[in-house]
């Protein structure tokens, strides 16, 4: 059928090209894992867009989704790592343009039932070791 042939044919291009290509047809949806430090090294890129950073947090679980960031505030700083958790936190609880994570960060009651909490209490307790 059209999607058993469609499917092969994306295996056949992820087996053929690079890293990059290979995270980006992940990134789409065309092909189902990716290995990590791929994932990892275009993540980390200063060339990367804070859009693609967040569509990749997107794709991945809770225990990799923390280890990205802990890398993130190493390479760069706390504050940019924030500021991609509230992008984070915008796109996948649908918030409007003017949220601020820093007025809700330690709101309990605004974290009922929103996506990414697990996510900032993990990322707020790394924190928190470190200081």
């Amino acid at each position: 059928s059209k999607n058993t042939i469609k499917k092969e044919f994306y295996h056949l291009v992820a087996s053929k090209c690079s890293e990059e290509f290979k995270t980006q047809l992940w990134l789409q949806g065309v092909i189902e894992e990716v290995p990590f430090e791929f994932v990892t090294k275009i993540f980390l890129n200063k060339d990367t867009q804070t859009e693609k950073r967040i569509s990749i947090l997107c794709k991945l679980q809770s225990e990799n989704q923390i280890e990205l960031l802990k890398l993130y505030s190493i390479e760069y700083d706390f504050e940019k790592t924030f500021s991609l958790l509230e992008g984070l936190v915008k796109k996948e609880n649908s918030l409007s343009y003017y949220f601020k994570l820093s007025e809700s960060l330690f709101d309990a009651d605004f974290w009922n039932n929103k996506k990414c909490n697990d996510l900032i209490n993990l990322f707020n307790d790394y924190v928190t070791e470190l200081v």
